[in-house]
Protein backbone atom coordinates (compact mmCIF):
# COMPACT_ATOMS: atom_id res chain seq x y z
CA UNK A 1 0.00 0.00 0.00
CA UNK A 2 2.87 2.55 0.77
CA UNK A 3 4.61 2.08 -3.05
CA UNK A 4 0.99 1.88 -4.67
CA UNK A 5 0.25 5.47 -2.34
CA UNK A 6 3.75 7.06 -3.45
CA UNK A 7 3.50 5.68 -6.97
CA UNK A 8 -0.13 7.61 -7.27
CA UNK A 9 1.16 10.67 -5.88
CA UNK A 10 4.09 10.51 -8.33
CA UNK A 11 1.67 10.02 -11.13
CA UNK A 12 -0.52 12.94 -9.86
CA UNK A 13 2.81 15.36 -10.15
CA UNK A 14 3.56 13.83 -13.46
CA UNK A 15 -0.10 15.10 -14.78
CA UNK A 16 0.31 18.08 -13.24
CA UNK A 17 3.82 18.74 -14.45
CA UNK A 18 3.01 17.25 -18.04
CA UNK A 19 -0.15 19.39 -18.73
CA UNK A 20 2.40 22.81 -17.94
CA UNK A 21 3.41 23.82 -21.62
CA UNK A 22 7.11 25.57 -20.31
CA UNK A 23 7.62 22.61 -17.45
CA UNK A 24 7.18 19.87 -19.80
CA UNK A 25 10.52 20.18 -21.26
CA UNK A 26 12.49 20.45 -18.62
CA UNK A 27 10.48 17.53 -16.86
CA UNK A 28 11.06 15.06 -19.80
CA UNK A 29 14.55 16.01 -20.00
CA UNK A 30 15.08 15.14 -16.14
CA UNK A 31 13.50 12.29 -16.75
CA UNK A 32 15.88 11.21 -19.28
CA UNK A 33 17.98 10.21 -16.80
CA UNK A 34 15.03 9.22 -14.20
CA UNK A 35 13.56 6.87 -16.39
CA UNK A 36 16.25 4.41 -17.43
CA UNK A 37 18.01 4.19 -13.94
CA UNK A 38 14.55 3.90 -12.04
CA UNK A 39 13.98 0.85 -14.69
CA UNK A 40 17.61 -0.68 -13.93
CA UNK A 41 16.86 -0.31 -10.29
CA UNK A 42 13.39 -2.24 -10.83
CA UNK A 43 15.41 -4.81 -12.87
CA UNK A 44 17.60 -5.26 -10.23
CA UNK A 45 15.48 -5.63 -7.72
CA UNK A 46 13.36 -8.40 -9.94
CA UNK A 47 16.27 -10.26 -10.67
CA UNK A 48 18.80 -10.05 -7.95
CA UNK A 49 18.74 -13.52 -7.06
CA UNK A 50 19.75 -14.56 -10.55
CA UNK A 51 23.66 -14.98 -11.45
CA UNK A 52 25.06 -11.86 -12.26
CA UNK A 53 24.97 -12.68 -15.98
CA UNK A 54 21.37 -13.01 -16.21
CA UNK A 55 20.82 -10.36 -14.02
CA UNK A 56 22.97 -7.87 -16.01
CA UNK A 57 21.38 -8.62 -19.27
CA UNK A 58 18.01 -7.65 -17.47
CA UNK A 59 19.09 -4.75 -15.78
CA UNK A 60 20.34 -3.59 -19.72
CA UNK A 61 17.12 -4.62 -21.70
CA UNK A 62 15.20 -2.89 -19.13
CA UNK A 63 17.28 0.61 -18.97
CA UNK A 64 17.14 0.44 -22.71
CA UNK A 65 13.98 -0.27 -23.36
CA UNK A 66 12.65 2.59 -20.66
CA UNK A 67 15.19 5.29 -22.27
CA UNK A 68 13.89 3.97 -25.94
CA UNK A 69 9.96 4.76 -24.80
CA UNK A 70 11.07 8.18 -23.29
CA UNK A 71 12.68 8.67 -26.21
CA UNK A 72 10.05 8.55 -28.49
CA UNK A 73 7.48 10.57 -26.26
CA UNK A 74 10.06 13.19 -25.96
CA UNK A 75 10.54 12.88 -29.51
CA UNK A 76 7.19 12.94 -29.65
CA UNK A 77 6.45 15.68 -27.65
CA UNK A 78 9.20 18.01 -29.24
CA UNK A 79 7.76 17.24 -32.85
CA UNK A 80 4.70 18.85 -31.24
CA UNK A 81 6.13 21.74 -30.08
CA UNK A 82 6.63 22.88 -33.46
CA UNK A 83 2.94 23.19 -34.11
CA UNK A 84 2.45 26.43 -31.88
CA UNK A 85 -1.05 25.84 -31.20
CA UNK A 86 -1.49 24.39 -27.11
CA UNK A 87 -4.80 22.01 -27.87
CA UNK A 88 -2.13 19.31 -29.29
CA UNK A 89 0.12 19.69 -26.35
CA UNK A 90 -2.84 18.90 -23.86
CA UNK A 91 -4.34 16.60 -26.55
CA UNK A 92 -1.02 14.41 -26.70
CA UNK A 93 -0.82 14.71 -22.84
CA UNK A 94 -4.00 13.12 -22.04
CA UNK A 95 -4.03 10.36 -24.78
CA UNK A 96 -0.37 9.81 -23.26
CA UNK A 97 -2.56 9.71 -19.49
CA UNK A 98 -4.82 7.42 -21.00
CA UNK A 99 -3.25 4.95 -22.78
CA UNK A 100 -0.54 4.40 -19.57
CA UNK A 101 -4.21 4.03 -17.43
CA UNK A 102 -5.51 1.42 -20.14
CA UNK A 103 -1.98 -0.84 -20.88
CA UNK A 104 -2.13 -1.00 -17.12
CA UNK A 105 -5.37 -2.08 -16.74
CA UNK A 106 -5.08 -4.49 -19.34
CA UNK A 107 -1.69 -5.97 -17.76
CA UNK A 108 -3.32 -6.66 -14.53
CA UNK A 109 -6.50 -7.97 -15.48
CA UNK A 110 -5.46 -9.63 -18.95
CA UNK A 111 -1.43 -10.23 -18.96
CA UNK A 112 -1.50 -12.75 -21.96
CA UNK A 113 -3.76 -9.83 -23.96
CA UNK A 114 -1.35 -7.29 -22.68
CA UNK A 115 1.64 -8.74 -23.97
CA UNK A 116 1.25 -8.36 -27.83
CA UNK A 117 0.26 -4.97 -27.17
CA UNK A 118 3.47 -4.15 -25.38
CA UNK A 119 5.27 -5.96 -28.13
CA UNK A 120 3.20 -4.14 -30.65
CA UNK A 121 4.32 -0.84 -28.69
CA UNK A 122 7.90 -1.50 -29.13
CA UNK A 123 7.72 -2.35 -32.59
CA UNK A 124 5.71 0.77 -33.38
CA UNK A 125 8.44 2.22 -31.04
CA UNK A 126 11.40 1.15 -32.91
CA UNK A 127 10.12 2.29 -36.21
CA UNK A 128 9.46 5.96 -35.04
CA UNK A 129 12.98 6.40 -33.62
CA UNK A 130 14.82 7.05 -36.69
CA UNK A 131 11.61 9.61 -38.03
CA UNK A 132 12.21 11.16 -34.44
CA UNK A 133 16.05 11.78 -34.74
CA UNK A 134 15.78 12.87 -38.26
CA UNK A 135 13.41 15.70 -36.08
CA UNK A 136 15.80 16.31 -33.81
CA UNK A 137 18.02 17.18 -35.91
CA UNK A 138 16.49 19.12 -38.20
CA UNK A 139 15.44 21.04 -34.83
CA UNK A 140 18.80 21.20 -33.74
CA UNK A 141 20.30 22.86 -37.09
CA UNK A 142 17.30 24.63 -37.04
CA UNK A 143 18.48 27.24 -33.85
Amino acid sequence: PVVMGVAAALYLFEFIADKIPGVTPFWDGLHTVIRPLGAVLLALGAFGELSPLPKTLAMIAAGTLALGSHATKMGTRLAAHAVPDPATQSAISVLEDFSVIGLILLAYNYPWIALPVLVGALLGILFTLPFLWRVLVFLASAL
